[in-house]
């Protein structure tokens, strides 16, 4: 359904919401800046894995060249 056909999602279809009935702009930064940490934090775990598994991989090469030998 497009926009001239009425669109039926919910962001248009709240658009008749009283002033006093919107969330609090306060409280949505916060969300977004909540959201915005969380993001940061699981790249940086995911840096460390992904360092973990490089190392591993080192170390499985490793014992795969002594094994060999």
């Amino acid at each position: 359904m497009n926009w001239e056909s009425g669109c039926s999602c919910a962001l248009f279809a709240r658009m008749d919401l009283p002033l006093s009935e919107l969330p609090d702009v306060d409280a949505l930064k916060a969300m977004v800046l909540a959201l915005a940490r969380e993001q940061a934090a699981k790249e940086v775990r995911l840096k460390v894995a992904v360092a973990e598994i490089a190392r591993l991989e080192a170390v499985e090469k490793s014992a795969n060249e002594r094994i060999a030998t």
